[in-house]
């Protein structure tokens, strides 16, 4: 686009999930045309019951540049590796639909054919043997590694992901309006959207407007009148209660979904909380009748109070019409049983910035998004009808409505397929490959009557073997995973930021003997924190890559004594809601504000920061080492690094009066890595790991001295009052004195003031 051209007015109508994720990837990988507007009311709240993901969720975090570990954390999430389904096939009878690939194909036949041949001769093992997803979900057990397959989803709070593409999103210039939208204002000429009149007053006019306003589609279909085909006849549910409980019992590695009499029942375990669900047909179930199922057959305390969600399953006759797109609800709904809704968020974006009109509206581009869209939504259609359709329940008249109900020819025409001889095919917008189809056509008590012929040019012998090789390979791998709850702590905890969701830790006693009203005095306002604008700082360069280090000793004469004062007032998370191997609280902000006022002018003169780069303070904590030898993971042994962005730092204070463990820095020798940046992520972790498991290490001790893995090249020696800044990419530790260091009393244990900052 020339420079001059005017930008692209582009107009979001709701926020929620679908909202914040059009707004984040638009903003970032087209942002430099466009003027995006983001308008929601905190008023009106979002439906938020989907809290399960697929696997092609990867592909957007990809494109957006987003870690996966960092998202978990932020959102509460918990890995998926598929979906239990209880009582779908008859009652007691239960199977396992998971993200995996089932033993290996041949060019004729997938290896359900093989697996079919083997049925009949005796060779019993369920076919979940040999697909580590299958295994691994039944064993509760989950692992990442840098050179695998991407067939994992997760759980996760839907608010908390909007929440945190919200503050992507802004980064890139989307502007966030808080109002409600009072009336949508039309083009008399050509019928398009002109404008949306907020209640305010204000007037948002735009070149193209996205409607991410939920099942109310103000946009869409209340201005534009769209039209709507309606699939309830093939999927009778029109009505889902949500509720929220305590956490209880083992954290699953994949969603249940529950059959019950006139619906079903879904149950998403979080870090902190389970989403619970019920969706169900009211011609066959009151509301009360719902509420009772559903409350009744929940684990764990009710966090929230049930609400009453009613729907109508179907799609918009057009999802793009004429400049406005529909996204998410607004677009249509297929009911949450597989976990589609994001993904049909994400596949109508991805194809949006691939048909943009940055050349205003052509029909062409307009009538191939709403054909592939409506393509892609009926083979996920298919795909839900088949779970209601194929079924032995008889037990009440919602499954025997569902077992004699009419479906699309073109389901029928799949199970034909499958049924005669075992065939199934992927077909270019379809969401749902082989694997999947398999799997629930299986599941649900389809037997096919006929394997592909090109089996039997495999005698039984070698039929024996190759089944047997491959379920050893999936039972070996699947026994080096660790369970999935450790993994998550190791690899993704949540940091819980809602005080309302903490439970504060008692220490044992405050952090001076002083009397509590001298600690109100030195308390009393914001020039308690003041410290001095020009303090005497030395720099020293460290190991190979002579990085500065800055020191700053005895900033003012009081200011240790204050901050920890103020420390013997903090509320504390405990221990295991955080990677570090103790217990944090928030730092007071004038002290942050005071630090950064005093040292930012020389961490970017230090550190050369470009000057067009902001300073953004990305977390402020006291740490306090509690977690005793024993109890560590192996994340909290080895030599870490804060983050591996290029321009991020470390604020270390050292607070404790008395002898501690110094901050050490390591050189990983089989890689040279003093620092790690996001190239080296996968290539330190992978070796590190591997490390320490091979050797004859003490397990579960802190990591205080170099070895043959490691070089310990620098320290930070440990003094009360003492101030410390360095890259957050360095490998360091603390050299943990052990006998020191380790307490809940906050006058004795290694107590710290750790400010993290980013340039962007």
């Amino acid at each position: 686009m020339n420079s001059l051209q005017k930008k692209q007015r582009i107009v979001i109508a709701g926020g929620g999930t679908a909202g914040w994720m059009a707004a984040a990837a638009l903003a970032k990988l087209l942002g430099k045309n466009l003027d995006i507007t983001l308008i929601e009311s905190d008023e009106i709240g979002t439906v938020g019951v989907g809290e399960a993901t697929i696997p092609t969720l990867h592909i957007f975090h990809q494109l957006l540049g987003l870690k996966e570990n960092e998202i978990m954390a932020a959102t509460n999430a918990t890995f998926k590796l598929g979906i239990s389904f209880e009582n779908w096939r008859d009652v007691n009878e239960d199977y396992i639909h998971s993200f995996g690939f089932p033993g290996k194909d041949c060019w004729a036949a997938q290896f359900h054919h093989f697996w079919l041949k083997g049925l009949q001769k005796g060779i019993e093992y369920p076919i979940g043997d040999y697909c580590k997803e299958h295994l691994g979900a039944r064993e509760h057990k989950f692992a990442v590694h840098p050179d695998q397959e991407l067939n994992h989803a997760y759980h996760m709070d839907a608010t908390l992901y909007a929440k945190y593409l919200r503050g992507f999103a802004e980064k890139y210039g989307v502007r966030r309006v808080e109002g409600k939208i009072a009336d949508v204002k039309l083009c008399a000429d050509n019928g398009h959207i002109e404008s949306l009149l907020l209640e305010s007053g204000e007037v948002f006019a735009g070149d193209l407007f996205i409607d991410c306003t939920g099942f109310a589609a103000l946009l869409i279909e209340k201005s534009l009148h769209t039209g709507y085909d309606d699939w309830s006849h093939w999927l009778p549910c029109d009505r889902a209660i949500a509720v929220q409980t305590e956490s209880t019992g083992e954290l699953l590695p994949y969603t249940r979904s529950i059959a019950r009499e006139s619906g079903w029942q879904w149950r998403i375990p979080l870090q902190n909380r389970t989403g619970n669900g019920f969706v169900f047909c009211s011609r066959y179930m009151s509301d009360e009748e719902a509420i009772t199922t559903l409350t009744t057959n929940v684990e764990g305390a009710l966090l929230t109070k049930p609400r009453v969600i009613p729907f109508r399953t179907g799609t918009r006759r057009k999802h793009w019409h004429k400049n406005c797109v529909a996204l998410g609800l607004a677009a249509g709904f297929i009911e949450p049983l597989e976990s589609t809704s994001i993904h049909l968020i994400q596949r109508s974006i991805v194809r949006l910035m691939l048909l943009f009109p940055s050349h205003g509206i052509q029909d062409s581009n307009v009538d191939e998004f709403n054909a592939q869209t409506t393509e892609e939504m009926e083979f996920i259609r298919d795909f839900i009808v088949l779970h209601y359709k194929v079924t032995n329940r008889t037990d009440s008249k919602f499954w025997r409505h569902c077992r004699t109900m009419s479906i699309p020819d073109s389901l029928k025409h799949r199970l034909d397929l499958f049924i005669e001889n075992s065939h199934v095919y992927k077909h270019e917008r379809d969401l749902f490959g082989v694997s999947s189809w398999v799997q629930v056509m299986l599941g649900q008590g389809i037997l096919p009557k006929r394997y592909h012929p090109i089996v039997d040019l495999m005698g039984e012998e070698e039929l024996k073997n190759f089944l047997a090789t491959i379920r050893l390979q999936v039972s070996e791998s699947v026994n080096e995973w660790p369970h999935h709850a450790d993994f998550i702590r190791d690899y993704c905890s949540s940091v819980m930021t809602d005080s309302s969701t903490m439970e504060p830790v008692k220490v044992e006693q405050k952090m001076s003997p002083m009397p509590e009203s001298d600690v109100k005095s030195l308390l009393k306002d914001d020039e308690d924190f003041a410290i001095d604008q020009q303090p005497n700082l030395r720099i020293k360069k460290i190991g190979n890559t002579k990085t500065p280090l800055i020191i700053v000793d005895n900033i003012t004469k009081d200011f240790g004594r204050k901050i920890r004062a103020h420390a013997a007032t903090a509320v504390f998370t405990p221990e295991d809601k955080n990677l570090y191997p103790g217990i944090r609280a928030e730092l007071p902000l004038q002290y942050v504000k005071a630090v950064i006022s005093a040292l930012g002018k020389d961490i970017y003169e230090i550190y050369d920061i470009p000057k067009n780069l902001n300073l953004k303070v990305t977390q402020a904590v006291y740490s306090l080492i509690t977690k005793e030898e024993g109890a560590l993971s192996v994340l909290q042994r080895m030599p870490h690094f804060d983050t591996a962005k290029p321009y991020s730092f470390a604020i270390l204070h050292y607070i404790s009066e008395g002898q501690h463990g110094d901050t050490g820095f390591f050189r990983h020798n089989p890689t040279g890595l003093e620092k790690i940046y996001a190239i080296d992520e996968d290539r330190y972790f992978k070796s590190a790991k591997d490390f320490f498991a091979k050797n004859d290490l003490p397990q579960q001790t802190y990591f205080t001295e170099g070895n043959e893995h490691y070089s310990l090249h620098e320290r930070i020696d440990y003094m009360a009052n003492r101030l410390a800044i360095y890259p957050g990419n360095l490998l360091h530790s603390v050299l943990v004195d052990t006998k020191k260091d380790i307490s809940k009393d906050l006058l004795k244990g290694r107590l710290t003031a750790n400010i993290f900052i980013d340039f962007e």
